[in-house]
């Protein structure tokens, strides 16, 4: 049944990872003469023209499953092997010119999508790219490790789905997400394709060589992936422990308050603090705890320096290397000791304001009746380029003016990025939008949905500033230079922000770029939360009152750029700051509906972590029948994306609440109420 309408909201939901004990070696691919698994007995199968020379697995590239590779002559199985334990991969790797999408290696069922694959170059992009069954997005590094030149590759993935990666030591930062990548456990990844070099995707094959290739049964430690590389390719790691107490030597060194062996002690459980205790930093931590599970400072009873001990970081199922686990932008320390909020969730009450804003704001982070629901943004101005009504602001009665060849076709702003410069086709305004002046004391929302089938270097969707003196703008740059990024440039926003890989062509995208008054930047591309680099957003500038309004356009700039080549459905400028809930819920609807024209809204959604019971409540009318939905993110179809919950509510007045029990592992959840009324 078609709903008549709907609301939607989003949920964030809190996951745990639990350490894995420490690895042990199960596989071993050394090449000093052939494919022989020194440890594991699974010796390799050379395919194509795959050869072993110079102590090294030699690849000459090709296409698709049968490019030049390494196959077993066993089942490796991650799944069944590891999926208990979590598994680690290193490898030493030259790639001497691979093109793109080729793959250092792919387990998994091939081209479902439920694989393990490390891309070395996802595409054009100069980036590398990590998929993992369930991860979603995945994970783009950049920039692409340089060629002929040999690497050290450790990734690893926890018992519950949790990727890391390190190249050459250093963990890899990727974008998006920020790593820890979070996807389906261990045990759920297939065994149908195993390949080294190769995958089974019509993609490029390695051209390059594999010095050393290592399977490892659990996660290595951020110190052992050191101690790894340290040794190389050719030396298994030796964590030499001569007093035995269960902590290897150079780690016990390693620790710029310890001097000798006898002052951790993996073998004693304190209490603490003291030298020989077994909690040398008496953070309630042992040593061993603060050696095995995940590399805290044993010397350091507050390693991450957020305020909260190790050892009540453990307790707390919090980061203690991460001073803000949620990224909620309040210290963890904080969290638990000051403001009592839940050091995992962003938004405690649930009110769609994170903890952060709401202690910047004076309202009650504990309490989703304060400051309320949603946001007070008000629509200010909206093209929606409709047949007979082409260039009207159907709110702000401003109406666009074309420029150049630009033509509105088929419900559509239509611009053919020609001539470079200010006259590119584009639409201009009636009147000035002003963005500084009137709207510099609430902030404004840009929202659009737009096609890019072509745009050339430095394109613009919009540009509202003073031209290209003293860069005084906002603009979204559909790609900043040749990189295969965006860039969003705003007035003293200082590096301006870049972010990747660039929204793909020929397909519509919707962006919600936000500018608070103060000169804070948030956008969201396709309803997920750009996260720029440099810098991480929020990026701040000057208030937004400073905005000059000499050169306002959508599709050109005053800079010699291209022009935009694609098309516009609709854009929007509200008065005040959409919240994330309103950029989801404006996602879901549409370019030709406002979110809330349907009547229908989730007033509330509170999420009780011990329970593991989310209760969400709208808005309802009496007697009337709706439908409850679920997805994990807003980048599937409207109509087949989402999963049915329940399709048989009745009200019984004017609110109603629903309970949903998510799985455990559920690290973000959007909501969608139906009214399925005949």
């Amino acid at each position: 049944m078609k709903p008549s309408s709907f609301a939607l909201a989003l949920m964030a939901l809190a996951t745990l990872s639990v350490p894995a004990r420490a690895a042990t070696l199960a596989n071993r691919w050394s090449f000093d003469a052939d494919t022989t698994d020194s440890v594991g007995g699974n010796d390799g199968v050379l395919v194509g023209f795959a050869s072993v020379a110079g102590g090294e697995l030699v690849l000459g590239g090709g296409t698709g499953p049968d490019a030049d590779s390494m196959a077993f002559s066993s089942t490796v199985d991650l799944a069944a092997a590891h999926g208990a334990d979590g598994v680690s991969i290193e490898a030493w790797y030259t790639d001497t010119g691979s093109g793109n999408w080729s793959k250092l290696f792919a387990f998994g069922n091939g081209t479902g999508g439920q694989n393990i694959i490390f891309n070395i170059q996802q595409a054009g992009s100069g980036q590398g790219r990590i998929q993992y069954n369930g991860m979603a997005p995945e994970a783009n590094f950049g920039p692409q490790p340089a060629q002929n030149v040999e690497h050290h590759l450790a990734l690893t993935i926890s018992a519950d789905g949790a990727v890391n990666a390190w190249i050459d030591g250093a963990a890899v930062a990727v974008q998006p997400p920020a790593e820890t990548g979070q996807g389906a456990a261990l045990s759920l990844l297939p065994s149908t394709y195993e390949r080294i070099g190769a995958s089974a995707w019509g993609d490029a094959g390695m051209t390059g060589s594999i010095n050393e290739f290592r399977i490892w049964d659990g996660v290595l430690s951020e110190f052992e992936v050191g101690l790894s590389m340290a040794s190389g390719p050719d030396a298994l790691p030796d964590p030499e422990d001569t007093d035995g107490d269960a902590l290897p030597d150079a780690w016990e060194l390693s620790w710029d308050a310890i001097d000798s062996l006898d002052q951790l002690n993996g073998d004693d459980e304190g209490p603490g603090p003291g030298a020989g205790t077994g909690d040398f930093d008496g953070d309630g931590r042992t040593d061993f705890e603060e050696y095995d599970l995940d590399g805290t400072d044993p010397t350091l009873a507050d390693t991450d320096s957020d305020g909260l001990d190790d050892g009540a970081e453990q307790q707390a199922g919090t980061d203690p290397r991460d001073p803000d686990s949620d990224d909620d932008g309040l210290l963890d320390g904080a969290e638990v000791n000051q403001h009592m909020t839940d050091p995992l969730l962003v938004d405690s009450d649930m009110d769609f304001f994170t903890d952060a804003e709401e202690v910047a704001n004076g309202t009650n982070p504990n309490d989703p009746d304060d400051p309320g629901g949603f946001g007070d943004a008000q629509l200010a101005h909206r093209w929606s380029f409709t047949t007979g009504a082409e260039l009207v602001d159907s709110i702000g009665g401003n109406s666009g003016v074309l420029v150049g060849d630009a033509t509105v076709t088929g419900g559509q702003l239509v611009l053919d990025g020609a001539p470079n410069g200010p006259d590119a086709d584009s639409m201009a305004f009636s009147q000035p939008v002003d963005l500084g002046g009137n709207f510099g004391a609430s902030g404004a929302s840009i929202e659009a949905w737009y096609t890019d089938s072509g745009s050339g270097s430095w394109s613009k969707l919009f540009a509202f500033g003073i031209g290209n003196s003293g860069n005084e703008n906002l603009i979204f740059n559909l790609q900043q230079g040749a990189t295969g990024e965006g860039r969003i440039q705003y007035k003293g926003m200082l590096p301006e922000a870049n972010f990747g890989p660039q929204a793909a062509q020929g397909e519509e995208h919707y962006l919600a770029l936000i500018v608070g008054p103060g000169g804070g930047v948030n956008a969201w591309l396709d309803g997920q939360q750009i996260q720029a680099q440099p810098p991480e957003l929020t990026g701040d500038g000057d208030d937004l009152s400073t905005l000059p309004s000499a050169y306002e356009r959508i599709g050109a700039s005053a800079w010699g750029d291209a022009g935009m080549t694609g098309s516009v459905n609709e854009f929007r400028i509200w008065q005040g700051e959409l919240t994330p809930a309103e950029v989801a819920a404006n996602f879901a609807s549409g370019p030709d509906a406002l979110a809330d024209e349907a009547g229908l809204a989730i007033t509330e959604i509170v999420y009780d972590q011990g329970g593991g019971v989310v209760t969400i409540t709208w808005n309802s009318v009496n007697g009337r029948l709706y439908a409850v939905d679920s997805a994990d993110d807003l980048t599937n179809d409207l109509d087949t994306g989402w999963q049915e919950i329940d399709d048989g509510v009745v009200a019984e007045g004017d609110r109603t609440s629903f309970d949903d029990s998510p799985p455990a592992a559920a690290g973000r959840r959007f909501y969608r109420v139906r009214d399925v009324t005949p």
